[in-house]
């Protein structure tokens, strides 16, 4: 399970992640081993990863399906 901040499914089921708040997080989770590029990176990026995880073909092949309202991998 991953924390990707700001994807669609998450705001489809009502949750917010502001690019302030994701990086704060972020900085203050990793204790200095993630680079502040490294953090603008990932926040940048996560959510077009999110999108494109779930509109990958292979995502409906036997690989766990996301639900958007719970946030949960079954």
């Amino acid at each position: 399970m991953i924390w990707a901040p700001g994807n669609h499914l998450m705001a489809e089921a009502g949750f917010t992640d502001s690019v302030t708040d994701a990086r704060a997080y972020l900085s203050a989770g990793s204790d200095g081993r993630m680079s502040d590029d490294e953090i603008d990176t990932y926040v940048r990026t996560a959510p077009e990863a999110v999108r494109f995880l779930c509109s990958a073909p292979q995502a409906t092949r036997g690989s766990p399906r996301i639900q958007a309202r719970s946030l949960r991998v079954t």
